[in-house]
Order: C-alpha cells, then structure tokens, then sequence
C-alpha cells in the first residue's frame, strides 16, 4: 500500500506538467479527480491504467491541441513504469475484471476549449462578418451539443454496466459515484453550450433587425417625410446624373423652382399642421401633374424642385403655367375650414453646357428672390450669364 502510495504520488508530480496548456488542463482535472476518490489498492491499479488509456485516447484525437500532444506523449514515456506495474497488480488481484474502458472525455471537454480557440481569429467573410460569425459560432455549439449527447450515451452505458456485475462493491461504488460526477459535468456543460447557442442566435436575429432598420433609414434619408417626396439631397443626387446625361448625349435640361406664397403668414394664422396641410396637397395634387419621368422633390421648407429632361423652354413654360392653373383651383379642408392653395412663384433655368450644378442652382435662387419681392405668383426665365 505503502509503494502504492508513493507511486501515486510520483504519477501526480508527472501529470502536473499537463497544465501547461488549456486542454490539458482539462484533461488533468479528470484524471486528477479520479486519483483523488480512491485509496483502494486495486482500484488505484486500475486507474492508473484507466490514465494511461485516456492519454492514449487523447492522442487518437486528430482535433487534440498540437502542444498539448506533445506533452502527453512526453508524460507517458515517464508513466510506462508505473502503468506496467499497476496493470501488473490488477491482473493479479482480479483476473476476471477487465479494466474500464475510458469514456472518451475528450469530446466535450476540448471542443469547447477549442471553440473558444477558433472563434478568436474568425475566417474572413467576403461580406458582412457581423453576419457569419454568429452564425458560425451558433454550428459550432450545435455541433458540441450532438456530441456531447454522444458522450451522455456512453458513460450511462458504462455506469450500467458496472451496476450489472456482483464483484468487487467497493471497485463498482466508487468508480459509479465517479461517472456519475463527469454526467453531472457534461450536463452543466451541455446547459452552458445551449445557452450559448441560443445567444448567437439572439444576436444573429439582432443583427438581421439592424441590418432592415439601417436600409430603411437609408431610403428615409433621401424622402421627405412630410410629403413622401425626394428631398433635397436626393434631388442634387439626380441632378447631377442629369447633367452628365445631358453632356453626353447633347440632351436638353430645364429645371425649375417653385416657393408656395406666404406660407409663413398662413402657418401663424392657422397653425403648423395647416402649413404641412397645404405642402401634402402641392405633393399629392400639384406636382403630381408633371411627367413621370421628371423628377419631383421637396427642394426647401417651403419650396419644390422640378428636373425636366429633354425639355426646352417652351415645354418646361407649358407646363409650369400647367401647375399654376391647378394651384389655383384647389382648396385644403382644415378643421372646419376651406383654405384656398396659396398660389406659388416659380423661376426656370437651363443647363448650358459645361456648367455645374451649383451655379445653376444659385442663379435659379437668385432670379426667385428677386422675383418674390415684386409679389405673388411670379414666373421668370433665368438665363445662363455664358
């Protein structure tokens, strides 16, 4: 017992070397474990040799950490003595009782450590990482899962067996409570491993709901709220593709401004909501009368812009006076209350060959400016200084 003892001792100064790495670590505190729990001679004997096949077993794995393998391979070189000798003594105390064959522990336990490992430098995605790496972590936790299953399935076979014999109690009590303490491992872990998964798909559905919401305030960014128009950003977007059409192709392009009279008068009298009121109307019933090809747009507070491709002068007049006569004609129904459309000034413009969009527009702003102080429902034809 005594040369047992002293044995044991030495076999536990080897395994130490184990905990250089973090799968060995894990397979040390099995191995560790079992040592502990027992002081039966015989069952020392056979746990050392169920030590022996572990690292065996380890070995076998091809998933098995690289340096971890080549410290087991170093650890049983320095165990053979002390396995030999303790195969030895169980043979000889118990021929009839085979030594146990080791549960491969190695399946859950590595594979969550090599989990981790994997996940610290994910494969690069062609295209949205924060896509796959949930989704990769996810498999890889359902995958764990199953084999970790797997390995449910194994050591209740193995503690049902050692149930079945009549020998050797004492061997059959205390390897029993020790299976029974790995199935209560493996199940905290395969709690832990659900929960997990069940994380990365709580992130990978965060991340679809963020991916929708980013494309929606993506379309919000170029359309008008109010109106459901394109605003102002949208419409400088295609007035510049436009102009390139325009200069390649020899196009004409006419475009145009409309500022709604008073507006400003009418939202102190009546309130804001009137004001939006009368805006949603020029939208909805006023600029809806232009081409569908031309691009409509809420251009300012109180102000739309009009592209008008391929239209000369005469055309874009045509149909700005169209405009006008419908404006005129309408009222907006506000609590109670008709308001006739406030009528609107207008200013149109053509593009002149190499000219940038910024002069165009701010030649357009000018003429309107100049064109509102001398009243209402002005309309004036701004040519280009070139």
């Amino acid at each position: 017992m005594d040369v047992q003892r002293s044995n044991l001792d030495d076999v536990r100064d080897i395994l130490e070397g184990l905990k250089k790495t973090a799968e060995g670590t894990v397979l040390h505190g099995f191995i560790a474990r079992g040592l502990r729990k027992f002081g039966d001679t015989r069952v020392e004997a056979a746990f050392l040799a169920f030590a022996g096949k572990l690292l065996e077993r380890y070995l076998s794995n091809p998933l098995s950490d690289p340096g971890t393998r080549v410290r087991v391979k170093v650890i049983q070189q320095r165990l053979r003595p002390y396995i030999e000798e303790t195969a030895e003594l169980l043979q000889a105390a118990e021929p009839a009782v085979a030594t146990p064959e080791p549960v491969p522990v190695e399946t859950p336990s590595p594979e969550v450590v090599t989990i981790e490992a994997r996940t610290e430098n994910p494969a690069p995605a062609a295209e949205g990482a924060v896509d796959t790496l949930p989704e990769h972590l996810a498999r890889q936790m359902a995958h764990t899962l199953t084999r970790g299953r797997e390995l449910d399935d194994l050591l209740r076979t193995s503690l049902a067996a050692l149930n079945s014999g009549g020998d050797m109690a004492a061997l059959k009590e205390q390897l029993a409570r020790g299976i029974e303490e790995l199935l209560d491992e493996h199940r905290e872990i395969e709690r832990q491993v659900a929960t997990a998964n069940q994380e990365m798909q709580t992130l990978h559905e965060d991340r679809r709901q963020l991916a929708t919401a980013l494309d929606r305030a993506r379309k919000n960014s170029l359309t008008d709220e109010l109106t459901g128009l394109p605003n102002r950003a949208a419409f400088l977007r295609q007035l510049e593709a436009e102009i390139g059409r325009a200069r390649r192709y020899g196009f004409s392009l006419a475009i145009a401004i409309l500022d709604v009279d008073n507006l400003k008068d009418l939202n102190t009298r009546h309130g804001f909501a009137a004001g939006d009121a009368v805006l949603h109307t020029y939208a909805s019933q006023v600029m809806a009368l232009f081409r569908g090809y031309d691009m409509v747009a809420r251009y300012g507070d109180d102000e739309f812009a009009v592209l008008l491709p391929n239209t000369q002068k005469d055309g874009a007049t045509r149909a700005m006076e169209k405009a006008q006569k419908q404006a005129a004609g309408l009222s907006v129904h506000f609590e109670g209350h008709n308001i006739p459309l406030p009528s609107f000034s207008s200013v149109l413009t053509l593009y002149t060959h190499g000219e940038a969009p910024e002069a165009i527009l701010r030649r357009a702003d000018e003429a309107l400016s100049h064109a509102k102080q001398r009243g209402r429902a002005q309309a004036v034809f701004a040519l280009s200084a070139a």
